[in-house]
């Protein structure tokens, strides 16, 4: 006797597998989690919902420390350089000296759907953006923001700066937004040293519902299809580096 067969009576259909159990949803996103589920809404899954770790890299380290260097320098705490380089921390020297205390540096800003702020770690956080640097100025129509990155510019970037655009736009209604990326492996006096993105205030508050229509398909994803690329040579979770995805 054959115990593993489904035997159906002639006329009847096939017997169906039952449909997969939908997956939870993301409660909250950030950029960070959007470019993740943007190569591979598994990955997503595995990261954000399973909460499975993934090993920092050597660069992701690396560029860790680059951001606490830039950080202490904008606070006017002394330095002790073992990343950044002499032209770059003359540079945040600089920004200090000229700005003093309107940088404001980590600043960790969480909005609801509507981009009013809440708590960092509230139930109804909808998004969460960490600025780098912010420099809000009484009396100019302007606010900069500053990200600090490693390595050289990518075309992601623009998008990334856009979402800051955004949250600036819903933190300080009614000014522009200039976002500086400042790749500090690069020289701060190059031609892609300093990336600067502007946004009239018109354009900054455009940004709010186009991220708003962008992120919905992963805000309602219970699916987390997997989508195997190049990416998959460096993601944690393929089975050739011990993870759960075959695959990748």
């Amino acid at each position: 006797m054959n115990w593993g067969t489904v035997i159906n009576k002639p006329g009847e259909a096939e017997a169906k597998p039952p449909a997969p159990e939908p997956r939870p949803k993301l409660p909250a996103w950030s950029y960070s989690r959007f470019a993740k589920w943007s190569k591979c809404p598994l990955s997503a899954y595995y990261a954000f919902i399973l909460k499975m770790p993934e090993p920092a890299s050597e660069a992701m380290e690396r560029g860790t420390r680059l951001h606490a260097e830039a950080a202490s320098i904008l606070n006017g705490i002394p330095d002790k350089r073992n990343e950044l380089s002499v032209p770059w921390a003359a540079r945040l020297e600089a920004t200090r000296s000229c700005y003093s205390s309107d940088v404001e540096t980590e600043l960790q800003i969480a909005f609801r759907l509507d981009w009013t702020q809440t708590d960092w770690f509230a139930k109804d956080a909808w998004c969460r953006v960490i600025f780098d640097a912010m420099i809000v100025q009484p009396g100019t129509g302007v606010v900069m923001v500053q990200e600090h990155k490693s390595g050289k510019p990518r075309a992601e970037h623009t998008q990334q700066a856009t979402l800051y655009a955004a949250a600036a736009a819903a933190l300080v209604p009614n000014r522009a937004v200039e976002v500086t990326i400042n790749y500090l492996d690069l020289n701060p006096e190059g031609p892609q040293g300093v990336v600067r993105h502007h946004f009239p205030a018109d354009l900054a508050l455009k940004q709010t519902f186009a991220w708003a229509e962008r992120v919905q398909p992963m805000m309602n994803d219970t699916d987390y299809p997997a989508t195997p690329g190049n990416h998959c040579r460096w993601c944690s979770f393929a089975a050739s580096k011990g993870g759960p995805c075959e695959k990748a």
